[in-house]
């Protein structure tokens, strides 16, 4: 489930 860590980097960013 390593995709998930970039999935939660977009998140804290701003949700797209």
């Amino acid at each position: 489930m390593e995709h998930c860590s970039c999935l939660k980097s977009h998140t804290e960013k701003g949700n797209l």
